[in-house]
């Protein structure tokens, strides 16, 4: 017999049941948590690739205009030369340079309407005057000139377009 008083103790405080449990993942709330976080990994994984080799942030005013430049150019190194199609992709792509530098909605402005409207804007300087008014005048010279002067002109709406973006930039960034 055992007669220790410390053993006899330790007999009677004996638990009847073993409450041991099991390793944190094992639970239901374990793995909830590492489905959730292997799905948010996976996640995070998928956007950083895709953002990498896929995404294209949008074009800053500068990219854009000398893609649209460039673009420009290209067409009149086609052949056949299409002036009338080029004369109109160049006032085009000065409405839309308006609207992207200023927000101003003249893009379905016809270009005697576009003229009287810059006249009346302190945000075009003056020098640029007449520049603005030779490109927009462009159009018109199609219906008549010979292909001689059709090429000489669109050199300088070429001239102009670069002159007049760069000086708005400029104006614009101060």
């Amino acid at each position: 017999m055992n007669t220790n008083p410390a053993d006899t103790l330790a007999q009677t405080f004996v638990p009847l049941y073993s409450y041991q449990l099991p390793a944190w993942w094992q639970t239901t709330q374990g793995m909830l948590i590492i489905a959730g976080g292997s799905a948010v990994t996976t996640l995070l994984i998928a956007y950083l690739v895709w953002y990498r080799f896929w995404y294209k942030p949008p074009l800053t005013l500068e990219q854009w205009k000398t893609r649209e430049l460039q673009a420009l150019k290209s067409l009149l190194k086609r052949h056949p030369i299409s002036y009338k199609r080029f004369f109109g992709a160049a006032t085009f792509f000065f409405k839309q340079y308006l609207v992207r530098l200023f927000g101003w909605k003249v893009v379905d402005k016809t270009d005697d309407e576009l003229w009287d409207f810059i006249s009346t804007k302190n945000e075009i300087p003056a020098k640029l005057h007449g520049p603005i008014k030779e490109l927009l005048s462009y159009a018109q010279v199609v219906k008549f000139a010979d292909a001689q002067a059709l090429a000489e002109k669109a050199e300088e709406a070429e001239y102009y377009l670069t002159l007049i973006t760069e000086q708005l930039g400029k104006q614009e960034k101060k």
